[in-house]
């Protein structure tokens, strides 16, 4: 948004009418400065991630069901495809596609929002899981069971750990 300001206007005034974005004066040499609001950035890939774990935690409890994707009921991907949903992020309903559609991290680089893939049947990748910081995911389990958080290092998980992934549209 462009406006014009009179020369009465201070820097902390101006500050409060461009809503405390950043502001930049460019200088004209036909007219007066011209104040320039700078928008908000965007949301840095740290916020999106940490909404996502909140979005993803606020599920815990929902109870599993085959093929769900809301919170009367979510399979793994289900609850994947939901949470990323609630941010805009449009991601692929199965696991193994969301494995595809995710760029490829290392454990060492797992931030909140990223993806854990994992192979708890007889095909590739079968299972997902959302990470939410400090060593946990969220994930919906298996049939007779609720969406919960659990630790990365647990034995079940540790033994059937495919990959991890970030979703490019969240960066």
């Amino acid at each position: 948004m462009k406006r014009h300001f009179g020369s009465l206007l201070t820097m902390p005034a101006l500050l409060a009418i461009a809503g405390c974005s950043p502001v930049r004066t460019v200088s004209r040499p036909d007219s007066a400065p011209l104040v320039v609001a700078m928008p908000p950035p965007a949301p840095q890939r740290s916020d999106r991630g940490e909404q996502i774990a909140q979005i993803a935690r606020a599920q815990l409890g929902a109870p599993y069901r085959f093929g769900g994707a809301d919170p009367l009921g979510f399979d793994c991907s289900g609850l994947v495809r939901y949470v990323f949903g609630r941010e805009g992020i449009l991601v692929p309903r199965t696991a193994a596609a969301q494995l595809q559609a995710a760029q490829p991290i290392e454990l060492a680089e797992l931030q909140p929002g990223d993806l854990l893939f994992y192979r708890s049947g007889a095909g590739p990748v079968d299972h997902v899981a959302i990470y939410v910081g400090a060593g946990l995911m969220v994930h919906a389990p298996r049939t007779g069971r609720v969406v919960e958080q659990r630790r990365l290092e647990d034995a079940w998980y540790v033994q059937r750990f495919i990959s991890a992934g970030r979703i490019a549209a969240e960066l």
